[in-house]
């Protein structure tokens, strides 16, 4: 069953009509990968939970307005990440306040699964929006094919689109909104903090401990870091090469190797607060702990009680990702209301960098472990 509709009006772009484009109004592709992140589920508080590699469904609890309940698929890239896990707490909760049908997917970390499950939602007719965060290419054409079926897509975190510094909607034509993280200002963070724990001393011998090496951004990310560092002159960057891959044991690992490497460390930079919580450990194990700063990044509740105690120098652009969920999960069901939305919504991370004088204004919504 192929359900037309009348395509809502984008904030900076003009009226969508199903069915007008063609693969080639989608060239960008998406060169952006979820960091995989070997870690135990975190439990989801929602309407629905996904299940290992399928999906389950949950009806919300009303209708939206005009009375219509619309149907939702979520596409999630890894259930077991527990930061994607608090996304998803976030799109659970704006579909059942809205009274949105919802079910959700796992793909497990694999884009071909993720490709096929947004292939085989098209197919069934069933719904009117989808909500995906994109792991690779892969799903690209599927993305194109929903379009063309008149379902409405919103993309979250990673950018549908070339460019994973991205901070515009690249296919408005094909995707409705796309809230994107920008990852410029948050390596501009990661850069002050570290300045900041590198005060008075010259030089400041510093490592960084980059996320997943199949994350396309996490090359961006290290790019970024390194750059912003080599303007301080005082700032010896000793090592950004060995992955944590945003993991408590092997960033653990990780650490540890590279205190054994280079015992004239100052300050330890982690890509997530899992790689900080496994660097602590390192630190803690090696007696440095204190004597060398360590600095996470995204606020989860461990970085945040890290910073309070004084174990963690900071805490850098603490995200509130369940409210990242839920913004981009409403915005979709106001598309499908033919409301007005923006093309391009910025993740705000506020405070954007957590110390321990200014910890207590943030409160954080997800648990890294």
């Amino acid at each position: 069953m192929i359900r037309k509709r009348n395509q809502p009006t984008v904030s900076g772009g003009s009226k969508r009509a199903p069915g007008s484009h063609t693969l080639r109004s989608l060239a960008v592709v998406m060169s952006v990968l979820v960091a995989a992140i070997a870690l135990s589920a975190c439990g989801s508080s929602g309407s629905s939970s996904s299940s290992s590699s399928g999906s389950t469904s949950a009806s919300g609890g009303g209708s939206s307005e005009g009375g219509k309940s619309f149907s939702i698929a979520y596409f999630n890239p890894l259930a077991s990440n527990p930061y994607i896990g608090a996304f998803t707490e976030g799109v659970e909760k704006a579909a059942e306040e809205h009274g949105a049908n919802l079910t959700v997917t796992d793909a497990n970390g694999d884009p071909g699964q993720q490709a096929s499950q947004i292939q085989t939602s098209t197919g069934t007719g069933n719904y009117d929006g989808f909500v995906i965060i994109p792991i690779t290419p892969a799903a690209v054409p599927a993305i194109t094919k929903a379009h063309d079926q008149g379902i409405l897509t919103v993309c979250a975190i990673n950018i549908c689109g070339n460019n994973p510094v991205a901070t515009t909607n690249e296919s408005p034509d094909v995707i409705t909104s796309q809230l994107y993280i920008n990852i410029p200002k948050q390596e501009e963070m990661l850069v002050e903090a570290t300045s900041k724990a590198c005060e008075g001393l010259n030089p400041c011998n510093v490592v960084y401990i980059p996320g997943n090496p199949l994350d396309s951004r996490t090359s961006t990310r290290t790019k970024l870091l390194s750059e912003g560092l080599a303007k301080n002159p005082s700032i010896k960057l000793l090592s950004d090469e060995q992955s944590g891959e945003s993991n408590v044991a092997k960033a653990q690992d990780a650490a540890s190797n590279l205190l054994a490497t280079y015992p004239e460390m100052n300050v330890m930079v982690c890509d997530s607060d899992q790689c900080a919580i496994g660097a602590e450990t390192a630190l803690k194990k090696a007696g440095k702990l204190g004597k060398i700063q360590l600095i996470g990044a995204s606020g989860s509740e461990e970085g945040v009680e890290a910073v309070k105690s004084g174990a963690w120098f900071a805490d850098a652009f603490p995200e509130p990702i369940n409210q990242y969920g839920e913004e981009i999960t409403t915005t979709l069901i106001e598309a499908l209301e033919e409301k007005k939305v923006p093309a391009a919504i910025e993740a705000k991370s506020e405070p954007p960098i957590l110390y321990k004088d200014n910890v207590s204004e943030f409160e954080s919504s997800w648990s890294a472990r």
